[in-house]
């Protein structure tokens, strides 16, 4: 169980999309971890402030949940 939950943590996502304002200081990202199946779940998190480890945080924690 451990190793699958080792293997779980290390995969990398399947596509992540920057984007960036060029008018203002805004930035966001898109994390898909997982295509399995055909279908993808996920979520949404706006604040300033908000770095791309969090949003990699969240698509893998929604992965789960999914």
């Amino acid at each position: 169980m451990k190793d699958l939950l080792q293997k779980y943590e290390a995969k990398e996502p399947e596509i992540i999309f920057n984007w960036k304002d060029p008018e203002t200081d805004a930035e966001g990202w898109t994390v898909i971890n997982s295509l399995r199946g055909g279908a993808a779940g996920g979520g949404t998190r706006m604040r300033k402030g908000l770095d791309m480890n969090e949003v990699l945080s969240l698509a893998k924690t929604m992965e789960v949940k999914f």
